[in-house]
């Protein structure tokens, strides 16, 4: 390839990837700053923790609103064990979250494109990784030989076999 096609294929690529980062810094909702998303996290676990009953949960008019469209304040990555639920750890209504759930907490390619697309799309401007004791997938993964037991033990142990993220 010559150095001059070279020079307007790298430009072209600069100029789409200034173009992508201009439209995802802008999302088409007004996003909570990180900082409140948060400090509403952590009100609705101390309700969760307290046991207090929340109120206007899953309304109908809530389900026609997020019909339509979603405007989630943070990005919640959380173990798939079903006794994490983040929605509800978390007190939070439909719509709230953006939820990202695997075996393990694990991000692979299709979560962190997910994740990117949260940022990007819908204006989430928090992440949070959700973690647990007494992970039955990371208990299985240190145990196991077998797949797919062996890629979380191998992201456990630090290697990025299989993904570009470990």
């Amino acid at each position: 390839m010559k150095t001059t096609s070279k020079c307007t294929v790298f430009t072209a690529i600069g100029c789409l990837s200034v173009a992508a980062l201009l439209l995802a810094a802008d999302p088409p909702a007004a996003s909570v700053p990180p900082d409140a998303a948060l400090a509403k996290l952590k009100e609705g676990n101390l309700r969760f923790a307290t046991s207090e009953i929340s109120n206007g949960k899953p309304t109908a008019a809530r389900r026609s609103e997020t019909a339509q469209a979603q405007y989630p304040f943070a990005i919640i990555v959380g173990c798939a064990d079903s006794r994490t639920a983040p929605e509800l750890v978390f007190d939070q209504n439909l719509g709230d979250l953006f939820v990202v759930r695997t075996a393990g907490n694990l991000v692979d390619d299709h979560a962190l494109g997910t994740i990117e697309y949260g940022v990007a799309h819908l204006g989430a401007r928090l992440i949070v990784v959700l973690g647990h004791q007494r992970c039955g997938a990371v208990k299985a993964a240190l145990e196991s030989d077998h797949a797919p037991m062996t890629l979380i033990r191998a992201r456990l142990n630090g290697s990025r076999t299989g993904s570009r993220y470990a």
